[in-house]
């Protein structure tokens, strides 16, 4: 039982070690961007993850998308609409694009962030408009 548990949770370390998260502004190809611009980010959460979660700091709540989500799935995080894109299970990579159509320049400064099932990774990118 104790070389079991330890299996496990040395695993559980190689996993969240592992973890790799890409995450980048997907359109418009410029940067900054213009008021009234749809803006698409992306993230792809791979190597021993089994979710990934979005938040729009410093706004309270996030939407975590797990392996047993339909693709497709969506939610709302902050100003922007979030949706499961892909997934690949047996090797536990997860892609994901959040959204915002007709962005405006109060947005200006939002930022988004991304991480893995650990929330020990986690990237962030900054809207400039």
């Amino acid at each position: 039982l104790v070389v079991t548990m330890l299996c496990l949770l040395l695993l559980l370390m190689y996993e969240a070690v592992n973890s790799e998260i890409f995450l980048q502004q997907s359109s418009p190809s410029y940067h900054p961007v213009c008021p009234g611009d749809n803006v698409t980010i992306t993230c792809n959460v791979s190597t021993g993850s089994t979710a990934l979660t979005w938040r729009n700091p410093p706004n309270p709540g996030a939407t975590a998308f797990t392996e047993d989500i339909a693709i497709g799935t969506t939610g709302v995080v902050g100003i922007f609409t979030v949706k499961l894109i892909d997934k690949n299970i047996p090797n536990f990579e997860l892609s994901s694009e959040a959204s915002v159509q007709n962005i405006q320049l109060n947005n200006n400064e939002s930022s988004l962030s991304c991480s893995d099932q650990t929330l020990g990774s986690m990237k962030t990118i900054l809207i400039l408009i």
